[in-house]
């Protein structure tokens, strides 16, 4: 979902957040469609939050839990790999369904904007 820019040299491991697909496909249709109505900009800037508290909640909850579960040394004692699957486990579905209301919003959004005339969508 989320694209990391990772350094080249084998020695640093600095990442870099992108924002996801979703989220610039969805800034893109808020620009766009800013001079129709307001319910069609209302849920096209709410999808637009959505989605960006999905990245939010990936790289400040996500990110360090999948270093510790998939990058980090192998010899991890056994709880504490079960506490921070415990604790990534419930967060993911969360983190789903922000994404789902967020595609929600959007399908609405495109149904508002083909239920109204024509005319008042010219951008």
């Amino acid at each position: 979902m989320t694209w990391l820019i990772s350094s080249r040299s084998p020695n640093r491991t600095q990442e870099w957040p992108r924002p996801s697909c979703p989220a610039l496909v969805a800034l893109a249709c808020l620009i766009l469609f800013w001079k129709t109505t307001p319910s069609i900009r209302l849920s096209l800037a709410a999808a637009l939050l959505l989605y960006v508290l999905a990245d939010v909640l990936t790289f400040a909850y996500f990110y360090p839990r999948n270093a510790i579960l998939f990058v980090s040394n192998a010899t991890q004692d056994g709880p504490t790999l079960k506490k921070v699957w415990m604790e990534w486990s419930p967060m993911n579905w969360l983190r789903t369904m922000i994404v789902l209301a967020g595609l929600a919003l959007s399908m609405i959004s495109l149904h508002r904007c083909y239920n109204h005339d024509p005319q008042r969508l010219a951008v």
